[in-house]
């Protein structure tokens, strides 16, 4: 009976041991070619396509390919990659300092097709607005065209576009540091309520961001309005829409972050007064950094 026990409790671990290395070779989640940085794979799929960080470390792991229509722009899987588009916007959200490479390849009978054009670059720009309807920042994308051998043989295998995330360029951080430290924000308001946009979201994740780099430097948010209704009720409206862009900053992970608000009302138009396109483009919010 005894001898029956030990055969009985070797079995078992043994039969545990081999489960545990089972679930942890074949769990999605394990991929030993992906940096420390997140990672998507999709569940229960052979891996095929990358998206690198400055060519080497693997990003993200995707299996679909872009497929590409022949002389055509036009990429037609778009909606498979969402869920890749999503890890992507996350990713980039966090890290401004970083930017998607997209480069889209055409062949060589596309190229002598089309002598000037750069199809390659097309396709991927189309990818690119596509992207930008995720709310990645316009500068964290930049596009590319390159010719590739044999491109239109089995292009259910063969990737029309490629994906690689690299560091911005110091030259590039700069302008960037000067648009989030000297922003100007179009954002509606009613029933003393934000209505958000993507301007401002994209801008809240870059602001955070940056301050979080800069954990002294203070934000100042002016409110202006257009020349309707009385002159200080107008320097009240003002105030209250910075109080509630402060308000969704605080919201967002700025909550630590000195915000300083103030009103102009209507006394700095930037436009025409007297013009309904004039007063939208003096209903703004001006944001400083220092």
């Amino acid at each position: 009976m005894l001898n029956y026990f030990k055969a009985f409790s070797v079995f078992f671990i043994w039969a545990f041991i081999a489960l545990t290395v089972h679930f942890f070779i074949n769990s999605p989640i394990i991929n030993s070619k992906t940096s420390n940085k997140e990672a998507f794979t999709l569940k229960n799929k052979t891996i095929s396509h990358f998206v690198t960080h400055n060519n080497k470390d693997t990003l993200f792991t995707f299996n679909e390919v872009f497929k590409i229509k022949e002389n055509s722009s036009v990429i037609l899987n778009l909606d498979s990659f969402n869920s890749l588009l999503n890890s992507l916007k996350s990713y980039l959200n966090k890290h401004y300092k970083e930017e998607l490479v997209i480069t889209g390849f055409y062949s060589e009978k596309e190229k002598n097709s089309f002598k000037t054009i750069n199809l390659g670059k097309l396709r991927a720009n189309k990818l690119k607005a596509y992207f930008l309807n995720y709310t990645i920042a316009n500068y964290q994308i930049k596009t590319f065209g390159e010719t590739k051998k044999n491109l239109l043989k089995n292009t259910n295998k063969k990737t029309g576009i490629a994906l690689n995330i690299k560091n911005i360029s110091n030259k590039t951080l700069d302008s960037i540091h000067h648009i989030i430290s000297n922003k100007r924000i179009y954002v509606d308001f009613k029933d003393d309520k934000i209505i958000l946009n993507d301007s401002i979201k994209t801008y809240t994740a870059l602001l955070k961001q940056y301050i979080k780099e800069h954990p002294n430097k203070s934000i100042y948010i002016t409110g202006h309005t257009d020349n309707i209704g009385y002159y200080q009720n107008n320097l009240i409206v003002g105030l209250n829409r910075a109080n509630l862009v402060r308000n969704y900053f605080k919201q967002n992970g700025m909550e630590n972050t000195k915000i300083i608000t103030s009103s102009k009302g209507e006394s700095e138009p930037i436009a025409d007064k007297n013009t309904i396109k004039g007063k939208a483009i003096n209903r703004r919010i001006e944001i400083k950094i220092n």
